[in-house]
């Protein structure tokens, strides 16, 4: 019972509008969730900026995880993450800067705000590679 006058079309108006469903949803989640206000620094900017142990006057800072950073007269070395925590390292250059003194941020405290040493810095973005802070 196969009729060969029955209409092609609507497989195809289905199979298409699935297909394009499917590439606007992968393009939603490349390009459309990304915020214009997260901004991860280039490793250029980076460099230029602190990592070579010049001091940063920059209000948006990337530290990578087991890198240090110098922020004034302090060094900051970010460790990773444990259970939605930050675990950070500060150095006070001027007092002893072989010693690191740990700190543990919970990183909803840290959105708000929170101090190391002389400076007030916000979370802006944190995963466990790398984390975003706002000087303020």
């Amino acid at each position: 019972m196969n009729d060969d006058n029955e209409p092609k079309w609507p497989p195809v108006v289905f199979f298409s509008v699935c297909g394009l469903f499917f590439l606007g949803c992968v393009w939603y989640l490349w390009i459309g969730m990304k915020n214009p206000e997260y901004h991860w620094q280039k490793e250029s900017e980076q460099a230029s900026s602190g990592t070579l142990g010049h001091p940063t006057t920059e209000k948006r800072i990337l530290l990578t995880k087991n890198r240090s950073r110098q922020i004034g007269n302090d060094r900051i070395v970010y460790r990773g993450s444990d259970d939605g925590a930050l675990l950070l390292e500060l150095y006070i250059l001027a007092l002893d800067p072989q010693y690191g003194y740990p700190h543990r941020i919970e990183a909803r405290k840290a959105r708000d705000g929170f101090r190391m040493g002389d400076h007030l810095f916000q979370l802006l973005a944190a995963s466990d590679g790398k984390i975003s802070l706002k000087l303020l």
